[in-house]
């Protein structure tokens, strides 16, 4: 079973380092916007952590660095894949 899941993984991997960078980016950013926006996981534990690190903070402010920290998040995943 465990060779099996290694083969599965050197696919996709294989696969994925066919994918152009931009792509890679661009997807980052679309999981971040299903995770944050759509379906809103996380969202207010997010939003609560960066209200008790910076307790002065706007809430357009904080949604927009939620927003910017989960397509970080989100991009270095896809990123991660494509390391062979």
């Amino acid at each position: 079973m465990v060779k099996l899941g290694q083969f599965f993984s050197y696919i996709v991997a294989s696969f994925w380092l066919l994918v152009p960078w931009k792509l890679n980016e661009l997807l980052g950013s679309f999981l971040a916007f299903l995770w944050i926006d759509v379906l809103k996981i996380r969202k207010k534990v997010i939003l609560e952590n960066l209200k008790t690190a910076f307790p002065d903070i706007k809430p357009n402010e904080a949604n927009i660095i939620a927003r910017k920290s989960m397509q970080s998040l989100c991009r270095s995943f896809f990123d991660v894949i494509k390391i062979p």
